[in-house]
């Protein structure tokens, strides 16, 4: 085997390993161990890539009516189309009502929402 070979395949098995570590901490809890998370507010902002949409929502804080900025991950536009929901009906200043977990060492990213409301 030529030392070219081997430096290539190395290579690519040192970046298939890399990309299996780096899409989940070992360290982060699992989904199902994190309690669930309500939260309420208004949109500022929605991205939509192929394989979810964020929403930036602007939260009232239950203590002292400060606000806080939270994004919330859902599934794609298929997801939630199959839940009733298009993308005609998620506009800035909405208001959303999402429950989900909230993302491993974040205290503002509601990560894999597992329900949306649009109360507004």
């Amino acid at each position: 085997m030529s030392v070219s070979r081997i430096l290539i395949s190395t290579i690519a098995i040192t970046a298939f390993v890399a990309s299996v570590f780096a899409q989940v901490s070992p360290m982060s809890p699992a989904p199902e161990a994190r309690p669930s998370v309500t939260v309420e507010g208004r949109t500022t902002r929605i991205e939509v890539t192929k394989s979810h949409v964020t929403l930036y929502l602007d939260v009232p804080d239950s203590e002292g009516g400060k606000r806080q900025a939270w994004a919330i991950e859902t599934g794609s536009l298929n997801e939630l189309s199959a839940k009733g929901i298009k993308l005609t009906d998620l506009r800035v200043g909405r208001v959303i009502r999402a429950v989900g977990t909230r993302g491993a060492g974040s205290s503002t990213l509601l990560a894999t929402a597992s329900e949306i409301s649009i109360l507004q």
